[in-house]
């Protein structure tokens, strides 16, 4: 008899924890589910962010490439700026050459003018910066309409001065001479000092 009682509440035990042991797991599909969500947002972020450093990149490089023509174009104009200033410094020493007279000096100016369009102005001054002779391009007749040569002539006594102190012709800084109708020309002046010979 008591053998017999005792075994009924165990056996009600066991299918207790039997039962309880089957309804435990059920939880575990949420858990999966919200896990493969993490990681699917986690690759979406990757890709996003590789694919932003790949547009930085390339916008990047463009810029790069853009500048590179953009050195490459202003290498080539500066160098044929001073290309031409050597011609026309040449040209200009040479008109000085035989220390010619006024007559002279007027017609192979006159000349030079023609034939180099960057030369737009020629003047001759005496030792103390007085105008003796002026010339001016005939492709731009109206380049000191607007303002008169003679207040514009503070850079070009600048460079004078300098090419007086050493002997070599020296370049004003750039400056800008209006024109009619709102336009201009950005123009630099050339000193070239004439050295007197000496005596045979």
């Amino acid at each position: 008899m008591i053998s017999t009682a005792s075994a009924e509440p165990v056996d009600a035990a066991n299918d207790a924890v039997a039962h309880g042991a089957d309804a435990a797991p059920a939880p575990r599909p949420r858990r999966r589910g919200l896990r493969r969500a993490l990681l699917w947002g986690l690759l979406t972020a990757l890709l996003a962010v590789a694919q932003t450093l790949l547009v930085l990149l390339a916008l990047n490089y463009e810029a790069t490439r853009a500048q590179d023509r953009s050195e490459a174009v202003a290498a080539a104009a500066a160098a044929l700026t001073r290309q031409r200033l050597a011609r026309g410094l040449q040209s200009l020493q040479a008109l000085l050459w035989n220390e010619p007279t006024p007559a002279q000096w007027r017609n192979e100016a006159t000349e030079l003018l023609r034939a180099h369009r960057e030369l737009l102005h020629i003047e001759r001054r005496n030792a103390a910066f007085a105008l003796e002779e002026t010339l001016t391009s005939p492709y731009l007749a109206s380049l000191f309409e607007a303002i008169p040569r003679a207040a514009m002539s503070i850079e070009a006594e600048f460079a004078c001065n300098e090419a007086r102190r050493g002997g070599a012709p020296a370049f004003s800084r750039s400056y800008f001479i209006p024109q009619p109708g709102g336009l201009g020309v950005e123009s630099i002046d050339l000193c070239l000092p004439i050295a007197s010979r000496p005596p045979l």
